[in-house]
């Protein structure tokens, strides 16, 4: 049985804020809906998913395998497609510098690494149970010489 992967990464929230239909078995589901956004109206996916379901899981995707780089959005969420694993949706996670380097402005954090680090803004994780969190990633580098912690030995 393909063991099925639901791609998250920032916009979870809107998700969770979007009453839920009651479909009676299904533990995914998308539905097309109108939003106002000032004064037009757009057509928004919006894709449900049980993640209580161990049938799915989050997973974060970067273009050719990390930060700087440029794919189509199929692309990227088909990485993680193989015979065991179906790619249910897929959602942008952050914004990046599309004039120079191609850098994104938040912390991305892919397998339990830290791919991409900036102290920017608000961090979307997944726990090992699927449980959502939202948290501020500081990141800092400390270290020393030889084991010696006093200054001029340490950063």
């Amino acid at each position: 049985m393909k063991r099925t992967i639901g791609l998250f990464i920032l916009f979870a929230v809107l998700l969770s804020i979007i009453p839920q239909p009651a479909y009676a078995q299904e533990k995914a589901w998308f539905k097309t809906i109108k939003v106002d956004i000032g004064n037009e109206t757009r057509d928004v996916k919006v894709v449900w998913i049980d993640m209580k379901d161990p049938m799915y899981r989050a997973e974060v995707a970067l273009a050719n395998g990390q930060a700087g780089q440029v794919d189509s959005f199929i692309n990227i969420a088909e990485q993680l497609s193989d015979n065991e694993t179906e790619v249910v949706a897929a959602i942008n996670g952050t914004f990046f510098n599309a004039n120079s380097d191609l850098q994104p402005t938040g912390t991305i954090r892919l397998q339990g690494r830290t791919a991409f680090f900036s102290n920017l803004g608000t961090c979307i994780g997944f726990t090992g149970n699927n449980e959502i969190e939202f948290a501020h990633l500081y990141t800092s580098v400390s270290g020393s010489i030889n084991g010696n912690w006093e200054y001029p030995y340490n950063w």
